[in-house]
């Protein structure tokens, strides 16, 4: 049994743990069908994901009307929530990746930006929602990473120490944790991992991810 470094392990999740770049794309395409818009290449689309619902819609739609914005994510959710599951998708290793961690001790953790329903739908659908102590969506705190609010709730409902925290993602606002750099707690690293930025670092004693 592998020795976890971390006492507790903050994931996110698109980019990271799964992919579901296609499934977010063919919604966003099914709004701007619905608001009698044109669609777009789905690169493009994937391209706009990890900072929140209401900054995919501003860019997928290049407008910072609120209540355009509004409209398409109120026709986006009941669709989205539906379809999440089509193309959705571990990257290799990952599903073995955090059963080992939570069998090995480590409390997992999972904070995204992409909103909690369709989060829980994910965990479910691959029967790995028992693995987290806590799941926090970007519609779970008035703000999104890297704002450390949802940091601060996850801790709350796991119980962690913040000393000895690591957290993994993918993107800028993952790296960024917990938000602001200079209050960042002794014993809290953030490592970026997957599709979009750096190799991962060591996450296991004598174990490197790639």
């Amino acid at each position: 049994m592998m020795t976890p470094r971390y006492s507790h392990v903050f994931f996110d999740l698109d980019g990271t743990l799964v992919d579901s770049s296609r499934d977010i794309a063919v919604s966003v395409n099914h709004v701007r069908q619905e608001m009698e818009m044109e669609t777009l290449p789905e690169p493009l689309i994937q391209s706009y994901i990890g900072d929140g619902v209401e900054k995919l819609f501003h860019r997928a739609l290049g407008s910072d009307d609120p209540a355009l914005i509004h409209r398409a994510i109120t026709l986006w959710r009941p669709h989205y929530e539906n379809s999440c599951m089509v193309h959705t998708d571990f990257y290799p290793g990952i599903a073995d990746l955090l059963r080992d961690l939570a069998a090995s001790g480590a409390c997992l953790s999972l904070l995204t930006n992409k909103p909690h329903r369709p989060t829980e739908i994910i965990l479910d659908g691959f029967g790995v929602r028992g693995l987290f102590t806590a799941v926090v969506g970007g519609d779970s705190t008035p703000t999104r990473k890297p704002h450390p609010e949802m940091f601060e709730m996850a801790l709350k409902i796991s119980g962690a120490d913040r000393h000895g925290v690591i957290h993994v993602g993918d993107g800028h606002n993952d790296i960024k944790a917990p938000g602001i750099a200079e209050s960042k707690p002794a014993g809290w690293h953030g490592v970026t991992v997957g599709t979009r930025r750096s190799r991962m670092r060591i996450l296991w004693s004598g174990t490197r991810v790639n």
